[in-house]
């Protein structure tokens, strides 16, 4: 993020250079830095003006079914306490995971938030 943002600094908009963060399943539930990020991504020092999130939803990093280690189903829910949109989408299909990269870079473009999109691989949630 920090990195993202000095480079937008750099080139004079945000417009120019799009944050694209990729997460494990069990690293975005689990670790506390993707709160403090959205607690950030709103403060103008801060903030690289939207965020375009992907999380490789595959079950690798857990122990145990989703239901028995979070109280959510889906690890992006988290997203939910700032507003930000999440697309699930099957990582088996990649024309669609293709449309749904070019709607939430849009949506970046144009509301300057971020964007999830959670790509669903085999063998979740059983």
């Amino acid at each position: 993020m920090g990195k993202a943002r000095a480079k937008q600094d750099d080139a004079g908009s945000s417009d120019r250079v799009l944050c694209l963060l990729v997460h494990g399943d069990a690293a975005f539930a689990g670790q506390g830095i993707i709160y403090e990020s959205f607690c950030l991504s709103g403060v103008p020092s801060f903030t690289p003006h939207g965020i375009v999130h992907i999380i490789c939803n595959n079950q690798i990093g857990y122990t145990t079914v989703p239901r028995e280690g979070r109280t959510s189903m889906y690890s992006s829910d988290i997203c939910k306490m700032n507003g930000v949109p999440v697309v699930h989408v099957n990582a088996d299909h990649p024309e669609e995971v293709f449309k749904v990269a070019q709607l939430a870079v849009e949506y970046r473009q144009k509301f300057k938030k971020d964007f999830m999109i959670d790509l669903i691989g085999k063998g979740n949630y059983v």
